[in-house]
């Protein structure tokens, strides 16, 4: 599911890019050396082995050089790109860059792929710079950083596109259907149906293998840690400032590990699990948001039912007529799609209930146009049937992290996950796409730092990443934990003051609120 804070909904309009020269190269620190490493690790049982495949893809280059520190030194040409952005008393001009990083960091010197940033500078850049992702994974960060850079006075924001997203070397995948790849039986009830999942499932990392080959292989979190660290000496900076969102938590948490002599200031909003044994099913998050819808609608005497109880039924209802779906023009609205519709204006928390009411209340008499658009809008589909790229980069992404255990795991999962959320478990996703995903994933990193002196915020009704991951992350890394009790998908600039004075603040002085403070509003 996606992940991605809410004020990213803003437009942000392109401007023409008109050059501004070239910077000198930076003054960088010596470069830095990763603490925990990550080895390739055994492909789960269920794993496909395709013939090797090279592809060429956008942004491919040769290598700068034979190892990291020949990339850390090569010059960076902004140039100016977007409209101007608001900072304090004036408005500045953002500028883009493109750098090369290694293809593959066990190999240098064999070639190159292209990342894209966005700078937005400071007028008085006394803190040096901060860096932003929006999570996902697969999105850019981009608009993120266009959009947040006014609250940071005394940095230069720079939001990147990560490997494999948007025109940072994107991956691709061939599959020419991805509406009817959507419209099959998520939860099958037979072995037909499971069999049908699972041949769509292959097809669709074929497909993925086909368009973007052993690139799959180098797109992990560890290896965008590498590429971020890298970036942080292109801006000349001697410790890393950051702010991620959702998956963005993944990529900071693993930068405390593998370069805990280099972090600064960070800030983790909406965290996520770091090792497996840490996770909280998402579907139990949604489960727990669509308790507190139903808590909400009942009370407003809805048309759902008059009780929480007698809600929760009619959702329950709605998705069992949904097996065989329901016609929506020359769509259909599936189980799956219901349950991404559903799930999709959880994640504005209070705001988004009474979208979600209108949804379900015109689906159940039998219009799934509403609760249809609002998969689409989840999924990344347009209204020509195409789909974001994000839509691809996010399984290549997650696969290329997750060490499975096959399909049979992949069942019990399922099973458990719908003990844990009895309304949405079932149809939220039985996943075969990463254990028979074309390449295997990396080792995960063994977590050793006690003490990486940041800050991870928890929101107690977050539905995409459930609050105990909150609490999880912070005692693996060793930080201090802020709770904001509401709804919603992250914190910080989501209507609570508490938390927003809390981060601005240590962003500005460095000074962590106290570990266990609570923001109720």
């Amino acid at each position: 599911m996606k992940c991605v804070p809410t004020l990213l909904v803003l437009s942000l309009l392109v401007a023409g890019c008109q050059s501004v020269g070239p910077t000198p190269s930076p003054t960088v620190s010596e470069t830095a050396t990763p603490t925990a490493s990550d080895t390739a690790s055994p492909a789960g049982p269920d794993r496909q082995h395709l013939p090797t495949k090279d592809v060429e893809l956008p942004g491919f280059a040769a290598a700068v050089g034979g190892d990291i520190a020949a990339y850390a030194a090569q010059g960076v040409e902004w140039k100016d790109c977007y409209d101007p952005v608001d900072r304090g008393d004036a408005k500045v001009q953002p500028v883009c860059a493109s750098v090369l990083v290694p293809y593959d960091y066990a190999a240098p010197g064999e070639r190159a792929i292209t990342l894209k940033m966005v700078k937005v500078p400071a007028q008085d850049p006394s803190n040096g710079t901060l860096f932003m992702n929006p999570g996902g994974p697969g999105f850019g960060g981009i608009d993120i950083a266009l959009a947040y850079a006014s609250a940071f006075d005394g940095y230069d924001v720079i939001g990147w596109n990560p490997r494999g997203t948007e025109d940072s070397t994107p991956i691709k995948c061939t599959i020419s259907d991805v509406d009817a790849y959507l419209e099959l039986d998520n939860s099958p009830d037979d072995e037909s149906e499971k069999q049908a999942l699972l041949d769509a499932a292959k097809d669709f990392g074929a497909s993925c293998y086909e368009g973007s080959g052993e690139y799959l292989a180098h797109i992990g979190t560890s290896d965008t840690v590498r590429d971020l660290d890298l970036l942080r000496q292109l801006a000349g900076d001697a410790k890393l400032n950051y702010l991620g969102f959702s998956y963005g938590t993944s990529i900071g948490g693993y930068y405390t590990q593998m370069f805990p002599d280099t972090v600064g200031r960070m800030v983790l909003d909406g965290a996520t699990a770091l090792v497996k044994d840490d996770e909280t099913p998402q579907a139990v998050g949604f489960e727990e948001s669509l308790n507190a819808f139903a808590e909400w609608c009942a009370q407003k005497k809805c048309s759902l039912g008059k009780t929480a109880e007698d809600v929760l039924a009619s959702v329950s209802e709605l998705l069992k007529k949904l097996d065989s779906g329901l016609a929506v023009g020359d769509r259909k609205l599936t189980q799956w799609q219901a349950v991404a519709g559903i799930a999709y204006p959880l994640y504005l928390g209070k705001s988004g209930w009474q979208d979600e009411l209108d949804a379900l209340e015109a689906a159940i008499k039998g219009d799934g146009k509403p609760l249809l658009d609002m998969a689409d809008d989840m999924n990344g589909r347009d209204e020509n049937g195409e789909y974001e790229q994000s839509y691809f980069s996010f399984p290549a992404i997650v696969c290329a992290d997750e060490n499975d255990e096959g399909l049979a795991a992949a069942d019990e999962e399922w099973g458990e996950t719908e003990k844990l959320a009895p309304v949405l478990g079932r149809d939220f996703e039985l996943d075969y796409v990463c254990p028979t995903w074309p390449v295997a994933p990396a080792a995960p990193l063994q977590f050793t730092n006690a003490d990486s002196g940041v800050l991870v915020i928890g929101n107690t009704g977050d539905n995409a990443t459930p609050y105990p991951q909150a609490e999880k992350m912070a005692k693996r890394i060793g930080a201090n934990l802020l709770t904001y009790e509401g709804q919603g998908h992250t914190s910080f600039a989501s209507g609570s003051t508490c938390v927003d004075e809390a981060v601005l603040t240590y962003f500005a002085t460095g000074k962590l609120p106290k570990d266990g403070k609570v923001c109720k509003k």
